[in-house]
């Protein structure tokens, strides 16, 4: 970055590329994945521009619980900066919800104060992902 102060102390500035080095971000769905170790995979198979850095974004349902730390470390791909986790837990609420069990209480009551709109639909879908993660069978 470049900054100059004119005599009329107006500011300019402007960014000088060093390099040919980009930074970028990178999509990864897992719907379809079931397991850690086909993450790993799916990220290693992952078609990546040299002269770039990544993030790697994880969208979707996820059907098993991710550790970025642990994935991180086994990926191979050396210009893989960062894995964000932006999944959630996939989950039939309807099926849920007419259980006679504490997941299925705790579901409704969610769904209620959803419909009421005591919070928003984020706020809800990040309890009931967290409860339900807590109240595994």
């Amino acid at each position: 970055m470049l900054g100059e102060i004119d005599e009329n102390k107006k500011l300019s500035y402007k960014f000088i590329k060093l390099d040919d080095t980009e930074f970028a971000e990178i999509e990864l769905n897992v719907n379809k994945i079931e397991s850690k170790e086909e993450l790993i995979e799916k990220i290693n198979e992952l078609v990546l521009d040299e002269d770039k850095l990544y993030e790697v974004l994880l969208v979707g349902n996820r059907n098993f619980e991710i550790n970025v730390r642990d994935v991180f470390k086994l990926i191979t791909k050396q210009n893989i900066l960062k894995i964000k986790d932006t999944t959630t837990l996939k989950y039939n609420l309807d099926e849920i919800k007419n259980e006679k069990t504490l997941r299925g209480l705790f579901v409704q009551e969610l769904l209620k104060k959803q419909e009421e709109k005591v919070y928003s639909d984020e706020e809800i879908t990040k309890a009931i992902e967290i409860g339900l993660n807590s109240l595994k069978e």
